[in-house]
This record gives structure tokens, C-alpha cells and sequence, in this order.
């Protein structure tokens, strides 16, 4: 894949303004390291906001955040541009969904102060886990407020399986939501957030499970794909399949979807 393929989405970027990574938790930025090293590198400034404080109740996130402070200063984001939105708000791991308002509030705050923004990225739409389906439907109202739908994008991160084991499919966009676009420098990319794991050592749970398929997916020199945001698709069930978070976090797609659709019909 050579560099003209990765046109399409960086001649819609604004050079003179910010872009902004919408996360979950910390360590998502993992799958977004290769697109944020690269922006960086171009000269871009890039604001990287948590909505979500990435622990359990009654938990401190100061570690996880630290971690996360450290893997972006790597890639170049200094710390005045990150803000840890879910831990000054107190949003608990899986709580997304039931802060909406709150959180979004909060945000635009932060981006009156910080912007102005050009492009926004943030998780797939892909029922993988419910606080990035959430991160996700947040984006979707922000980029309806910036009238950004030219300049939103969004990653994949895991879902389930389509068949078998491991039962989770990773970096694996659904056909669904759009056209994908790789970025070039495949096996660059795919080294690199397979080094960024070693940020995370309280996560150490987590990466014993996909750690090995984010290895195996640098080895195989899997490219990092890049989808724009569909608006109309953050109300739709992302695969007819059981998703990801009804089988392993409780939460039922109907339940999520009540909650998305009333905070996106809030003016």
C-alpha cells in the first residue's frame, strides 16, 4: 500500500487545527498509535481525551493513567494535550452508557477551551465492548454539532468472532460500516502497537489474551484501517451475531441502544 492510498482521508485534514482521538479507556490508544505517531510526525497537534476513568469502582486510576501519559509521550502528544475526562467526572469502567450527557457536556467543554478541532477519530462501531460503542455514539453527536461527517473517522479494535476460536476478531473492520482505507507502512504499524503493549503493565490480565494476536497480526504485517464515521449506523445493531459485551459485560444491545438513542435525541 503506498502513500497515495492514504490521501483520502489526510487531504479532508485541516492543517491549521487540532485532531482529536476520542478514547475510552486508557490503552485504547494502542490501536491508534501508528495514526497519531504518523499525524505527529506531519506537524499535526493531536488532543487525546478518556472518557472513561478505565477502573472499577472505588478504584484509583492514577497507574493507569500514568501508563497512558508515558505511551503518548512516546508518540510524541505531550501531556497539556491529554485530558483523562472519565477520571475528573468519575465515569467507571462499563458506566459509558449511563453518562452520556454528563461526559458529552464535559467535552464540548473541553474542546471550546482547547480547539479549534479539525478531524476526529475514535473506536469502531462494533459491539466489542459497551464503553467503546458508547465512546463511539458520543463522537457520532459531536461530529453532528461540528458538522464534521467528512472528517470523522473511526477504528477497529476487537468484536466477536464471526467463527471459533479465539471468539474475538481484532483490528477487523465490519464490512458494514463503510469503505476501508489502509495506511501505508503496514508492517511498521503493525510492529508498533505491538511494542506499545509494554506501556501497560497493570493490564497485564488483558494483553495475556490479545497480546498474542496483536503479535500475530504484526507478523502478518496487518495494516491499520481507517472507516469514516456512519452517522445513521449508531442506532443499528453492529452485527447480527451476538455482540462481544452481551456475552461477556451483561449489558443487551436493546438496553444500549435505548440509552444511545435518548442522548442523541437531547438537544
Amino acid at each position: 500500500m503506498n502513500e497515495k492510498s492514504f490521501a483520502p482521508w489526510r487531504e479532508n485534514m485541516r492543517a491549521e487545527k487540532m485532531a482529536l482521538v476520542l478514547l475510552a479507556h486508557q490503552d485504547d490508544e494502542l490501536v491508534f498509535s501508528p495514526l497519531i505517531a504518523r499525524l505527529v510526525a506531519s506537524g499535526k497537534a493531536v488532543r487525546v481525551v478518556y472518557l472513561t476513568n478505565g477502573v472499577p469502582d472505588r478504584s484509583s486510576p492514577d497507574g493507569r493513567n500514568s501508563e497512558s501519559t508515558r505511551a503518548l509521550a512516546k508518540l510524541g502528544v505531550p501531556a497539556s494535550h491529554i485530558r483523562f475526562l472519565g477520571t475528573e467526572l468519575s465515569v467507571c469502567d462499563g458506566q459509558l452508557l449511563h453518562r452520556f450527557t454528563s461526559t458529552y457536556r464535559a467535552l464540548l467543554e473541553d474542546c471550546r477551551s482547547a480547539g479549534p478541532f479539525g478531524d476526529l477519530f475514535t473506536l469502531a462501531w462494533e459491539g466489542g465492548h459497551p464503553d467503546h460503542d458508547a465512546a463511539h455514539v458520543v463522537a457520532v453527536k459531536l461530529a453532528r454539532t461540528w458538522d464534521a461527517d467528512d472528517r470523522a473517522w473511526q477504528l477497529p479494535f476487537y468484536r466477536a468472532a464471526n467463527l471459533g476460536p479465539p471468539w474475538f476478531s481484532l483490528f477487523a473492520p465490519l464490512s458494514c460500516n463503510g469503505a476501508v482505507q489502509d495506511l501505508p507502512s503496514a508492517r511498521q504499524d503493525a510492529l508498533l502497537r505491538a511494542k506499545m503493549i509494554r506501556f501497560y503493565p497493570s493490564q497485564w490480565r488483558t494483553f495475556i489474551v490479545l497480546g498474542p494476536v496483536i503479535f500475530w497480526h504484526a507478523v502478518l504485517a496487518t495494516p491499520v484501517k481507517l472507516q469514516r464515521l456512519q452517522i445513521h449506523r449508531a442506532l443499528e445493531r453492529p452485527t447480527l451475531r451476538p455482540l462481544l459485551y452481551e456475552r461477556r459485560n451483561g449489558v443487551s444491545f436493546a438496553e444500549f441502544a435505548e440509552r444511545a438513542n435518548r442522548f442523541l435525541e437531547e438537544s
